[in-house]
C-alpha cells in the first residue's frame, strides 16, 4: 500500500482559504488512490473523522474495505456473511453492494446511496463469485410468498423478465425446485419471494438443480 501523509485539522487552520478542513496527502510521485465505489454521503458525526469525512469512497482492500484512501484500521470494514451481494461492516458503519450499485448504511438507519466508479479497480464486475446470479422467467412465472404453490401471490413475471436468483430452498414440486428470488425495481424497491424453478431458466452460471439450465430453444413442461 502506498505510503501517504495524514495532516489533521490543527496542521491547516489558519491557512488562507483551507479552513481545518483535514486532508489526506500521498508522497510526492504516487498517485492519489482510486475509489472503486463513490457514494452520495453528507455530514453525520458517525462518519466524521477528525475534520475529515468517511464513506465519500469506497476502496476495495481485499477482505475489507476502507472508507477513505489509505485507509487506517479504524477507517476499515471488514467483510461479513451476505444472503445476496457482498457486505462488510464493524457493526457501526456497513457497506453492501450488487453489481454495480449499493448502499453505506449507518447504525441508526440512515442510507446514502453507492455507484461503482468506472475509474475503479471493478473488482465485483471481476470477481464471479459476487455477481447476481441471474435467470428469465420462462413461463409468466408467479412469485409467491412461501416456497409452496399455495403460498400467496405476490406479483405475476412477466415473460422474460429477468430475476435475482439469491438462495435454494431444497423443497421441490413435481421435480423442480422453489428457489428464493429477487426481482422487479419499482419506485417501492425490488420484491422477493419464491419462484418455482419449472418456470424460469438460468441465463449463466453453475446449474441449480430443479430450475432449467440455459434459456435457449426451452418448451413449457409439462407439469
Amino acid at each position: 500500500m502506498a505510503s501517504a501523509i495524514r495532516f489533521g485539522p490543527a496542521a491547516l487552520c489558519g491557512v488562507a482559504g483551507l479552513g481545518c478542513a483535514a486532508f489526506l496527502v500521498p508522497m510526492a510521485g504516487e498517485a492519489s488512490p482510486v475509489p472503486d465505489f463513490v457514494c452520495n454521503v453528507t455530514l453525520h458525526p458517525a462518519l466524521q473523522r477528525d475534520g475529515y469525512l468517511l464513506g465519500q469512497g469506497i476502496y476495495h482492500m481485499g477482505d475489507r474495505v476502507g472508507l477513505i484512501g489509505y485507509a487506517e484500521p479504524g477507517e476499515q470494514l471488514p467483510q461479513v456473511p451476505s444472503a445476496s451481494g457482498i457486505r462488510f461492516s464493524d457493526g457501526a458503519i456497513s457497506f453492501s453492494a450488487r453489481g454495480k450499485s449499493g448502499f453505506l448504511e449507518l447504525a441508526d438507519g440512515t442510507r446514502f446511496a453507492c455507484t461503482a466508479n468506472a475509474g475503479g479497480s471493478g473488482w465485483l464486475d471481476n470477481d464471479p463469485g459476487h455477481r447476481p446470479r441471474v435467470a428469465r422467467s420462462l413461463l409468466g412465472s408467479i412469485l409467491r410468498a412461501g416456497d409452496s404453490p399455495k403460498a400467496r401471490q405476490i406479483v405475476q413475471i412477466r415473460e422474460g423478465e429477468a430475476i435475482e436468483i439469491l438462495s435454494e430452498t431444497g423443497s421441490f414440486h413435481d421435480g423442480w425446485q422453489w428457489v428464493k428470488v429477487r426481482y422487479g425495481d419499482g419506485p417501492q424497491g425490488p420484491k422477493e419471494g419464491y419462484v418455482w424453478g419449472g418456470t424460469i431458466c438460468t441465463v449463466d452460471g453453475p446449474e441449480i438443480s430443479g430450475v432449467h439450465d440455459g434459456c435457449e430453444s426451452l418448451t413449457e413442461p409439462e407439469n
